[in-house]
């Protein structure tokens, strides 16, 4: 288990560094395997704690609000 998060959150830093715009959370979730197999619910929470992991190891993770027009 602690190998396939540990993979999540590589691949999550990967998908963030390889783009020089936003991503939206479905975007996000399209890309990163593990956040593909599990409900919206659970890749809600999934995706929070990832957020709140890099940040706690120094890695800046903003989230942005994107015009839709």
């Amino acid at each position: 288990m602690a190998a396939q998060r540990s993979e999540r959150l590589v691949n999550l830093v990967i998908a963030l560094l390889v783009t020089d715009r936003p991503l939206t959370r479905a975007q996000l979730r399209d890309m990163i395997e593990d956040y593909r197999k599990v409900s919206e619910v659970a890749f809600q929470r999934s995706f929070e704690r990832d957020k709140e992991e890099k940040r706690l190891i120094g890695i800046t993770v903003r989230t942005v609000s994107l015009d839709p027009s």
